[in-house]
């Protein structure tokens, strides 16, 4: 009886020990000054090449050129229709 007594209050304080060792951590890390300062311009790799093809985009946005060149798709025949 005494052993598990002992084992549930060891395994309390380890529990509470942890706890409080990871809060503070936690408050540590949020406190800490940042050693490598992001810079201010913006990188090649991500820059924005603007549009410039307004041909491509008066012809995919003109209503009646889409509607005279739009192939209909058939329709494929149902194995559940027909005879049989």
């Amino acid at each position: 009886m005494r052993y598990r007594l002992l084992s549930a209050g060891l395994l309390m304080v380890s529990g509470v020990a942890l706890t409080v060792v990871g809060l503070a951590v936690t408050a540590a890390s949020g406190n800490a000054q940042d050693t490598n300062p992001v810079s201010e311009q913006p990188s090649p790799a991500f820059e924005v090449v603007p549009f410039t093809d307004q041909a491509c985009l008066d012809c995919h946005t003109d209503q009646a050129k889409v509607q005279t060149l739009a192939i209909e798709e058939e329709k494929p025949d149902s194995l559940s229709e027909g005879p049989g």
